[in-house]
């Protein structure tokens, strides 16, 4: 594990948790959540040491949790917690999550992540730049290496990560660069763009690619999606997605949910994958397609 990593994973899990209450917050945080407490106030824990006090809103959606995440509210002063009262998956408490918000911004945020210092102010940054609709996180694994700086759609849908298993010291990452999309592990949107186009749409539920979705949404709409560099967030890739549908999933099924919601995308938007090329293949298969060197 990276030592800079290792020490915020090690002040996380011992400080404090305290959300300062603001009226007109900057940035809505959206964290769906299913059970995996200790998991999520790492998490939490993360973004209050990560960023200005009186700056955020946090709103976690538990979605209809067993455990200690009943109790979330009463654990940590000014979170905001929605209770859906059934398990209903990500797309779905996403989409109640960021229908609540009351930022000029809307973070989602997957509670398997670590947010470095600096990754929040990073992402708003990047928004003061009007032509961009919504900003990504370059995502680490805990090893310090890149798992994703945003990724690339072939015309089939499969979806190609870039930078996987690449050196984030490179200088290619040295500054944002726009993609087809960026993971909902960490991604930025402006709060008003999501109302214009409807959030996530629900025919991904309960997920796959309904981040894609909604990039290539944001982008059907004259603005760009970016990766932002100098936004670093550790993803336990895999770990829990939040929601009781993924937990203990067989590998068989996810891949059925990845193939189903891929066809439907590539139905939604065949026009603009249409003679589309995505070259530069150099690793294995990750995600839901290859992975790409950084362009």
């Amino acid at each position: 594990m990276h030592a800079t990593i290792r020490d915020a994973i090690a002040m996380a899990e011992r400080a404090p948790i305290v959300f300062a209450e603001t009226s007109e917050p900057l940035v809505s945080v959206v964290m769906p959540v299913y059970n995996n407490w200790r998991l999520t106030r790492r998490a939490l824990a993360s973004l209050a040491t990560s960023h200005d006090a009186g700056v955020l809103e946090v709103i976690v959606v538990d979605d209809a949790s067993t455990d200690e995440t009943r109790f979330a509210e009463a654990a940590i002063p000014g979170l905001r917690v929605i209770r859906m009262t059934k398990n209903s998956g990500f797309t779905h408490a996403a989409n109640r999550g960021a229908q609540a918000a009351r930022g000029r911004h809307t973070l989602f945020l997957n509670n398997d992540t670590l947010v470095l210092a600096g990754a929040i102010r990073a992402l708003i940054a990047a928004m003061g730049d009007a032509s961009i609709g919504a900003a990504g996180a370059l995502l680490l694994y805990p090893s310090g290496w890149v798992q994703e700086a945003g990724a690339l759609v072939r015309p089939d849908g499969t979806c190609n990560k870039v930078g996987w298993g690449c050196n984030p010291a490179e200088s290619t990452f040295g500054s944002r660069r726009d993609r087809d999309y960026c993971s909902a592990a960490a991604l930025l949107v402006r709060t008003s763009l999501l109302a214009t186009i409807g959030w996530f749409d629900v025919r991904f539920a309960p997920g796959y690619y309904e981040d894609v979705d909604l990039c290539f949404s944001v982008r059907a709409r004259g603005l760009r999606v970016v990766v932002e560099p100098a936004a670093s967030v550790v993803h336990w890739e895999g770990m829990t997605h939040g929601t009781e549908w993924r937990r203990g999933i067989h590998r068989q099924h996810t891949k059925s949910l990845q193939a189903r919601n891929r066809l439907r995308f590539v139905a939604k938007w065949s026009t603009q994958l249409a003679d589309r090329e995505v070259v530069g293949i150099a690793h294995t298969e990750q995600g839901y397609g290859s992975a790409l060197r950084p362009a």
